[in-house]
């Protein structure tokens, strides 16, 4: 009955998901569950402007979900290789949602409430990451490896932002900055603290969701 079965989803058709979880998934599963959705955040998000390297977005979805990223966003595929050794799986945990075209990215972004802070490298006048006022809820643009923001992604941002270096080398690798910026944004709005979490029905829908995978994959194994 799973042939054809999402990687990440049941099968259609009269699957009791409370039955199934209440039989393979263990208590101590759904508390964590229920932990880390309790701290993932609604105030932050990245969106990638057309990433070509896997292991770089690979990496950097490890990095949105240890610092609690829910969704990112992608302009063009989602070329990623979600391994243990570069993503410790982190695409399970994380939703990547594509984009077609840069307005309908934009579109969406705005939709959701995010103000977009756009990521370029110190010459080309972006103001320091740690200088910026904090927007109600951040969306932090990345530029492709090579080309940086397109210029209608960098036409769209509310500001932009740089990592300011000492050194010889123009600028960090995609992942890298990547980390370097969730990990400060996020420890910014921790400490401002107010309604920077999900709400409870986004964490039900999210635990649900991770338990529909977790359930999913325990059926396969049975299959073997």
């Amino acid at each position: 009955p799973m042939d054809g079965c999402p990687r990440d989803r049941l099968p259609a058709g009269g699957w009791d998901l409370d039955a199934l979880a209440a039989r393979l998934v263990s208590p101590r599963r759904v508390a964590r569950f229920e932990a880390v959705a309790s701290r993932r955040l609604a105030c932050l998000t990245v969106a990638f402007d057309r990433i070509g390297d896997p292991h770089n977005v690979s990496a950097s979805l490890r990095s949105a979900e240890i610092f609690g990223v829910p969704v990112v966003y992608v302009l063009g595929d989602v070329p990623h290789a979600d391994t243990e050794t570069v993503s410790m799986y982190a695409g399970r945990w994380v939703e990547a949602r594509a984009f077609a075209s840069a307005s309908s990215l934009v579109e969406a972004l705005r939709g959701a409430g995010f103000s977009l802070l756009g990521t370029v490298v110190p010459a080309q006048g972006g103001k320091p990451f740690d200088e910026v006022p904090l927007p109600a809820k951040t969306a932090l643009v990345m530029g492709n490896e090579h080309d940086g923001l397109s210029a209608e992604l960098r036409a769209a941002c509310d500001g932009l932002i740089t990592i300011p270096t000492a050194g010889f080398t123009e600028s960090l690798n995609l992942s890298v900055a990547t980390a370097i910026l969730l990990q400060h944004f996020q420890s910014r709005y921790v400490r401002a603290g107010g309604d920077i979490f999900l709400a409870e029905p986004e964490r039900r829908a999210l635990v649900r969701r991770w338990m529909e995978r977790e359930v999913a994959r325990a059926l396969r194994l049975n299959r073997r």
